[in-house]
């Protein structure tokens, strides 16, 4: 009972956790000209970005989301030859470079962080596993990750309000 009880008591407080970190976009619109390198940066506040796995996605004007970037160098499929994404712990903050912009790269991207894998060991008892498995959005600002693991616990992703990349 008293491993139920800490259990319990530590996952309600790593909710709280969650519910003060914030994603803050650099700018609210960045505008360049096409073929001409643009960089978004998403800064964290109330947490150290260290303890969080980033995330870009890019929702176009058919209101497609499409995965870009998940740091450690996973890319979506035919994004790794025009974007660059890295992380600086130093400063909290998130990068996402488009190395040369074109009409198709217009749209609203989205900083979202989750728990990094060690920090998700802590919620559960069960093992877990490094993979992460995508699902389908449930609303434009809530996305979901299902660690791999015995019991396949759901972690709730946070997600910045867009930056809006126009070309000219």
């Amino acid at each position: 009972m008293q491993r139920i009880s800490s259990l319990i008591h530590l996952s309600l407080f790593w909710a709280g956790v969650m519910s003060a970190i914030e994603l803050v976009p650099e700018h609210q619109t960045v505008t360049v000209s096409m073929g001409v390198p643009a960089t978004l940066r998403c800064s964290m506040k109330g947490g150290a970005i260290s303890n969080y796995y980033i995330n870009w996605y890019r929702k176009t004007q058919g209101n497609t989301m499409t995965f870009i970037y998940r740091e450690k160098g996973i890319y979506g499929p035919g994004f790794k030859d025009n974007f660059q994404g890295d992380i600086d712990t130093a400063k909290d903050l998130a990068v996402l470079k488009i190395l040369a912009p074109s009409e198709r790269d217009e749209g609203s991207y989205y900083c979202a962080c989750d728990i990094h894998p060690s920090a998700a060991l802590l919620l559960s008892s069960s093992k877990t596993t490094d993979q992460v498995q995508w699902l389908t959005p449930v609303i434009p600002a809530l996305w979901e990750a299902k660690a791999g693991g015995s019991r396949g616990q759901e972690i709730e992703t946070i997600l910045v309000n867009t930056v809006k990349l126009r070309l000219y």
